[in-house]
């Protein structure tokens, strides 16, 4: 992952600038054969004797639930919200994943245990998380078109712009862990919406003349707050996940 970051737009924009655009997914053949090799020398075989049965209707809803959501979702700007396709698909996917939510209580074996959600640290640390993630994904579903139709960069430029989103990312992940240790989760959690959001602010000045120099400012910041938030909260929910 930490190699992954900074590669991924460096080794993306560069196959982009030099070949057709099908060059991202064909180089993922070698990689995969490579990490296959790895597992099959590095890693020791195991096995959990007592594993649950898979909750087979519990992913059939879940599955069937999010298809009929996003499809509405990306189907209202050309159809609008009172067409019926998107109308249909919103509430079959909603009905879905409360048939879902019902399920998953019922089961024996649920694919989602939705009681650890009746622990605060567990439901605070996947909203964390949750909302982390759509600003990180925001961030870089915004502004890779935005560097590359609005301000006239490649696809090689671009990806070398937002390595510094990449670097405040790694450089809060590698910090991340001391500073749990002594500021605490609650501190780490807040500590890290605010320099997200700080970042988010610098970058809602940016304008389509606007030089680099306020982005590579907006970034890293945005990426420092981004791994304090996430890292904490995921140590939290694994932490309180039971091991199997």
């Amino acid at each position: 992952m930490v190699l992954g970051l900074p590669l991924g737009p460096l080794v993306a924009g560069w196959l982009l600038t030099h070949y057709d655009w099908g060059s991202i997914f064909l180089i993922n053949g070698p990689i995969v054969l490579l990490a296959l090799l790895g597992v099959r020398i590095f890693i020791h075989e195991s096995r959990d004797s007592h594993a649950p049965r898979l909750d087979v209707l519990g992913a059939a809803l879940v599955v069937a639930g999010v298809t009929g959501l996003v499809y509405g979702i990306i189907e209202q700007p050309a159809l609008g919200w009172t067409n019926s396709t998107v109308i249909a698909s919103l509430v079959t996917g909603a009905i879905l994943l409360a048939g879902f939510s019902m399920w998953e209580l019922r089961v024996r074996s649920p694919l989602v245990d939705l009681r650890l959600f009746l622990n605060p640290r567990f439901t605070w640390s996947v909203l964390v998380g949750m909302v982390m993630g759509f600003a990180l994904l925001g961030v870089l579903f915004v502004f890779t078109p935005f560097l590359q139709i609005v301000q006239g960069n490649d696809a090689q430029a671009t990806g070398v712009r937002l390595l510094p989103l990449i670097g405040g990312i790694v450089l809060g992940a590698v910090g991340s862990d001391r500073l749990v240790a002594r500021l605490g989760v609650r501190v780490m959690l807040v500590l890290g919406l605010l320099i997200c959001a700080v970042g988010m602010t610098l970058l809602s000045f940016v304008r389509a003349d606007t030089g680099y120099s306020l982005i590579a400012v907006a970034l890293p910041v945005i990426g420092v707050g981004n791994a304090f938030a996430m890292f904490t909260s995921l140590n939290v929910i694994l932490g309180i996940l039971p091991a199997a």
